[in-house]
């Protein structure tokens, strides 16, 4: 015969209690809805006229419901319309990926409470709205699935749903389009250099002098940045590929190895986390990424090659790179140094500005800024290479070892076949003039995370 209450708010629970005849002990209490029921729970029955229990009305559509009770023979009474939900305006609390690259179409995920089924998804910068495709909501009213196409300008747009009753929401300028830094890299001739020191000033390591014959490769212009780490870890997070565990990102399956520090777990990275979205500190999204492990380098190339289509060079279980695979991949310590010497052989240089001297308007390193700065601040090299001297280290692919010049093959040499530590080169913001050397070779543990090393890739594709 009747409800108490008879309406509530969307993802609000309610106890009801129903008046009539003929309830029995067992009977079961559903909302039925245009497009779902929902079963009550903790049901209570206490005579033939009277029983309630308790319903859930999250994710629940707004509008009319009748209110059913089933007793156990299986015979139902119905109050027809006899409960309301009321809308609830949607609420979003966040979007990942919170960016992409343009003229590819990707997945996102906008999280919230109260988005009702039939809700419309825009994403708009001013006047140009981005096409949104394959539009899912969850049941509970709790996500919203969708494809966006990115043909469109760069910058940040707005999410905004809004429900069939016209209430909504919005994520203001929660998305960007992103180019990589110019789109950049540039194409390496083939060619051979005398690779090691020439000057007698490095370590032992950087000897014997050694011929060296490379294949052509392209190579990043700039050090990957801030925000195109950012990017890659969006994406990833959204996939299930990448977790964070005490403020540290970690690999989801593989090797399960930590790939990069956020804000709260080490001071110089510049990589934020909210709990569901990354982001950079303002101010610092083309700086060099820092506080990176040569796991995470590597993760992170097999992620670009996947955006442009290629074939991905790590096994992300083993670290065995495919150098026949056309994705990007970290460079061999030989093409980083033929590459950072800018193509001056005959005679050779000590820095890549072919010059033998060096000074605080050449490159970021001996704390003369005090940090790292944005890529591309300092002149190019001879190949239009920037940074390939101070600002961060850049990890290389090799494997390590202080002889392997006596040993290295003469064309194409891919380092030691195995070892405890990888080659880092270039120099960093905190370093003295001597490690700046194109010839300058050090080494570290894969896994380790420091604030003055990022990466650079390469592909021979």
């Amino acid at each position: 015969n009747s409800v108490s209450p008879n309406q509530g708010d969307q993802g609000s629970i309610v106890s009801l209690s129903l008046n009539g005849r003929d309830f029995s002990d067992g009977s079961q209490i559903s909302l039925v809805g245009a497009s779902v029921t929902i079963e009550a729970s903790n049901e209570w029955f206490i005579h033939s006229t009277s029983m309630g229990g308790d319903v859930d009305l999250a994710g629940a559509p707004a509008g009319l419901y009748t209110v059913l009770v089933t007793v156990p023979s299986g015979l139902t009474g119905e109050l027809v319309d006899g409960f309301e939900v009321l809308a609830m305006a949607p609420s979003l609390s966040g979007i990942a990926p919170s960016s992409g690259f343009e003229n590819e179409v990707i997945s996102i995920t906008i999280s919230g409470d109260f988005i009702d089924q039939g809700a419309i998804l825009t994403v708009t910068q001013g006047a140009t709205s981005l096409s949104v495709s394959n539009l899912v909501i969850a049941a509970d009213g709790t996500s919203v699935t969708a494809d966006l196409d990115l043909t469109a300008p760069l910058g940040f747009y707005d999410a905004e749903v809004t429900d069939p009753d016209g209430t909504s929401d919005a994520l203001v300028g929660a998305f960007e389009i992103m180019t990589l830094p110019s789109g950049d890299w540039v194409q390496i001739p083939a060619g051979t250099f005398e690779m090691g020191d020439h000057f007698g000033v490095g370590g032992s390591n950087e000897g014997p002098l050694h011929s060296v014959t490379l294949d052509a490769f392209k190579m990043d212009v700039y050090e990957v940045t801030n925000e195109l780490y950012a990017a890659y870890l969006n994406d990833a997070y959204a996939a299930g590929s990448v977790t964070v565990n005490s403020n540290v990102i970690y690999q989801v399956g593989g090797a399960g190895e930590a790939l990069a520090d956020t804000t709260a777990s080490s001071s110089y990275s510049r990589i934020t986390w909210n709990g569901s979205t990354f982001g950079v500190t303002a101010g610092k999204e083309r700086h060099p990424l820092v506080e990176v492990s040569w796991y995470g380098a590597c993760a992170y190339a097999n992620w670009r090659s996947e955006q442009q289509g290629l074939t991905p060079c790590y096994d992300l279980s083993t670290w065995a790179c495919d150098f026949n695979a056309n994705g990007w991949r970290l460079p061999t310590e030989a093409e980083w140094e033929y590459a950072a010497r800018g193509g001056a052989h005959n005679p050779y240089y000590q820095y890549p500005w072919n010059s033998n001297s060096i000074t605080s308007s050449d490159a970021n390193y001996d704390r003369n800024i005090g940090t790292t700065c944005d890529v591309g601040n300092y002149a190019p090299n001879g190949y239009g290479l920037y940074d390939t001297a101070g600002n961060v280290w850049e990890w290389c692919n090799d494997w390590y070892s202080s002889s392997y010049y006596s040993s290295s093959p003469g064309s194409n040499p891919t380092g030691p076949s195995s070892g405890s530590a990888r080659v880092i080169r270039g120099g960093g913001w905190i370093n003295s003039a001597v490690s700046l050397r194109s010839a300058n070779r050090i080494t570290y543990s894969p896994s380790i995370r420091y604030y003055k090393f990022g990466l650079r890739l390469l592909s021979v594709h």
